[in-house]
């Protein structure tokens, strides 16, 4: 009985710390727990750091979409 309370005491030590640690890293992120009313509320693009990638088809060079700027080299769309 003691191995399995001992067994208990451990597997739930485990996971406090992994819950802390999730919650440490999503400080760290800026991400934190708002109603569901205000996540609708704002645009998409303003809740997720991550922004698409486009390639220039004429260098082969990633850029951040919105912010896209041109190469430099004839028939470069951006």
């Amino acid at each position: 009985m003691t191995r399995l309370l001992v067994l208990f005491a451990l597997i739930a030590v485990v996971f406090w710390l992994a819950a802390r640690r999730a919650a440490d890293l999503a400080a760290r992120l800026g991400l934190r727990r708002s109603d569901p009313a205000r996540q609708e509320a704002e645009p998409q693009a303003e809740k997720s750091p991550i922004e698409s990638m486009v390639e220039c088809p004429v260098c082969g060079i990633w850029q951040p979409g919105r912010r896209a700027k041109g190469c430099g080299r004839n028939g470069c769309p951006y």
